[in-house]
């Protein structure tokens, strides 16, 4: 512990408080010690420490790959959130439609959501890619880059018809490895990991026994105007 003067020393004149300021004390963790020169302030000898004797600097720290499932749970929980968002703002009256091309319409929603969804992505994943339907794409040569659509379905959502999604993926290296799509009008979304399969909600999605996708067709029904 530090040395504390008794009530003896500090009746003292200043020439017996001054001999007690010489003395060794204990400085920072109470380990090492630093000389406090008479009439020196307390923080004066703290700077003289420290300039003495550095603090070490932090070690940069090592970010690993993201994994697979990390991804997915940040697909799912994106696409949900901004799968919602859009469901409540539908629900408030007509939207503002407007045409990139001859069938291919586009509504102010498509593009607020894509910017959430843009900035979204950065913050979380700052070195990641970007490729959006409404956008410029970014980045599209780095390790992992993200695949967007902020809404599927753009016709149906306009015509506040069923169904519409917002689908988003993680690709590294080309290779797909993580993905999600919220769907309305169940309110459901999908989310697809490498090597972990797929699932609906917390629902298991499987084939049947004896399936083949390379054999069997895939039917998919939906709605447009």
């Amino acid at each position: 512990d530090r040395a504390t003067p008794d009530v003896s020393t500090r009746r003292a004149g200043p020439p017996a408080q001054a001999a007690v300021r010489t003395d060794m004390r204990l400085a920072v963790s109470g380990m090492r010690r630093t000389f406090i020169a008479p009439g020196a302030s307390r923080r004066c000898a703290c700077r003289a420490y420290h300039r003495a004797v550095p603090r070490p600097k932090p070690k940069p720290v090592r970010r690993s790959r993201p994994s697979a499932v990390d991804l997915a749970a940040f697909a799912e929980r994106l696409a949900t959130r901004i799968g919602r968002q859009l469901a409540r703002a539908r629900s408030g009256g007509p939207v503002l439609r407007m045409t990139k091309a001859v069938g291919d319409p586009v509504t102010a929603l498509d593009l607020e959501a894509e910017q959430h969804l843009r900035a979204a992505i950065a913050k979380a994943w700052p070195t990641h890619g970007f490729v959006g339907e409404e956008t410029d794409a970014a980045g599209v040569d780095r390790e992992y880059v993200w695949i967007v659509d902020p809404i599927d379905g753009t016709a149906n959502f306009a015509a506040d018809l069923m169904p519409w999604g917002v689908a988003v993926a993680c690709v590294a290296r080309g290779a797909p490895i993580a993905a999600a799509v919220f769907a309305m009008p169940r309110g459901e979304t999908t989310v697809a990991c490498a090597g972990h399969g797929a699932r609906v909600g917390a629902e298991r999605i499987r084939l049947r026994d004896g399936a083949r996708l390379d054999a069997d067709s895939l039917l998919l029904s939906l709605i447009h105007i």
